[in-house]
């Protein structure tokens, strides 16, 4: 190795290899450290510069790198957060709608259960003051319902008689109010006030604002057939307003439920003081169907009248009525009341001749509503010829001569009844040619309230 030493040595220096030898070794290493200095420190200053940037370009990258890194991994935090609160939005999302599908379907399987049942879905949501104006003793109209759930028994024909004798008797003004789509009731008095044209408005009172105003656009003059009678028209537009406010119900757009409850639209019309200081009586002529409408006429009325044919098949439609009645009654915790049930269209012309069989069923079911009161009506009304050929053309009660005397004759009692019961009997009032029925007759609405 000191050979190989000494002859790289000797190349450089030019010195042969036994001067060398010979050489002093002190001055010789300090010119190869000299010669060195001047060569290898620049070599070695340009490979520590070149390292360092290279080190320093490494540093910068990974700087960048970990500045990317931690840009992504902070992307993939927020990505992850915002995930974590969308998974959490869908969870709470069908968790609701889990509940909503419960709640249908338990108001799916109470719509399938019956008629009442459906108007059980929500709770009970009476605007502000209606039971402040709903008292039955508050001055203004007494509001009653004709209803009965089998057609044909007489209930159009009886509620358009009553409303003309309130006119023509009390001399006070009366309102009758078609909700039946069919429009039975308004084809019946338009014709006989010889209205021609006539344009569906009992619609406008399931309006969520209506008054008074709204009842004066809708309603008719019915003279000269009903001289103090007013008349609010059906007709399918009733029908379109029933099936909307039916969705409404079922699927409510209030959530808030701000609006006023379906069920009290008519309600809020009529009960207002404004409206019932009007009338002497507001009659509403029921459809023989649990419509919206026939809801809306129940939660406004202070009683119900139930005409029946007096036999077995209608007997006992009047018993699943009035067990219908109660149901709502008792869920909806209205204040209505039975007035009575009224024997229509008989053959007999017997004020008393109810026959045991159908006495026993009607009494039965009229015992629900309070034991041990007989509710039938003690005048019937008989089938009468003139009662048919007059429908379409005059009012039975008004018609001149003989044979209106003799229909009076089974109207005037009846109806007498029938402002007892609901207590529009004033004081002074005297029935033409009837006697004036005694507050301890048995079915009398005073002592069954």
């Amino acid at each position: 190795m000191v050979e190989v030493i000494i002859e790289v040595v000797a190349a450089i220096t030019g010195i042969s290899r036994d001067q060398l030898i010979a050489m002093q070794w002190p001055p010789l290493i300090a010119k190869i450290l000299a010669v060195i200095s001047y060569v290898v420190s620049p070599l070695l200053a340009g490979y520590a510069f070149w390292l360092n940037r290279k080190t320093f370009q490494r540093l910068s990258n990974a700087t960048t790198r970990y500045a990317l890194t931690r840009t992504q991994a902070r992307n993939a935090r927020e990505d992850l957060d915002k995930a974590n609160e969308r998974l959490e939005s869908a969870s709470t999302e069908i968790q609701a709608k889990q509940r909503r599908v419960a709640t249908l379907e338990a108001d799916l399987e109470r719509i399938t259960a019956g008629d009442q049942s459906l108007w059980r879905l929500r709770e009970n949501r009476p605007f502000l003051d209606y039971h402040q104006l709903y008292r039955k003793e508050a001055d203004g109209a007494k509001i009653v319902t004709f209803g009965n759930l089998k057609g044909g028994v007489g209930k159009t024909t009886l509620a358009a008689n009553f409303a003309a004798y309130i006119s023509k008797n009390l001399q006070k003004p009366v309102l009758l109010i078609d909700f039946d789509y069919q429009g039975s009731l308004t084809n019946a008095v338009s014709q006989a006030a010889r209205i021609e044209e006539v344009e569906p408005t009992a619609h406008r009172l399931l309006q969520k604002d209506a008054s008074l105003a709204t009842l004066q656009g809708a309603s008719l003059h019915l003279t000269p057939a009903i001289d103090r009678g007013w008349l609010v028209p059906a007709g399918y537009k009733l029908a379109e307003a029933e099936s909307r406010l039916l969705m409404q119900w079922i699927l409510p757009r209030d959530p808030l439920m701000t609006e006023v409850d379906v069920r009290y639209r008519l309600a809020h019309c009529l009960l207002h003081p404004t409206v019932r200081q009007q009338y002497a009586a507001i009659i509403i002529d029921m459809p023989p169907r649990l419509t919206m409408g026939a809801i809306n006429a129940l939660v406004a009325s202070h009683y119900f009248i139930v005409p029946t044919i007096m036999d077995r098949l209608s007997a006992e439609a009047v018993s699943q009525f009035l067990t219908q009645m109660r149901g709502i009654t008792d869920d909806m915790e209205l204040g209505l009341e039975l007035a009575g049930v009224v024997g229509m269209l008989t053959n007999t012309q017997q004020p008393a001749d109810w026959h045991s069989e159908i006495h026993e069923l009607i009494s039965a079911s009229t015992a629900k509503w309070k034991p041990g009161t007989d509710y039938r009506f003690k005048q019937i009304i008989p089938r009468k010829e003139a009662i048919a050929k007059s429908a379409g053309l005059e009012i039975a009660y008004n018609l001149p001569g003989t044979a209106g005397q003799e229909l009076r004759e089974f109207f005037d009692p009846l109806f007498a009844e029938m402002l007892t019961r609901i207590g529009l009997m004033p004081p002074t009032y005297n029935a033409p040619n009837v006697a004036k029925p005694t507050e301890t007759e048995p079915g009398q609405l005073q002592d069954s309230a």
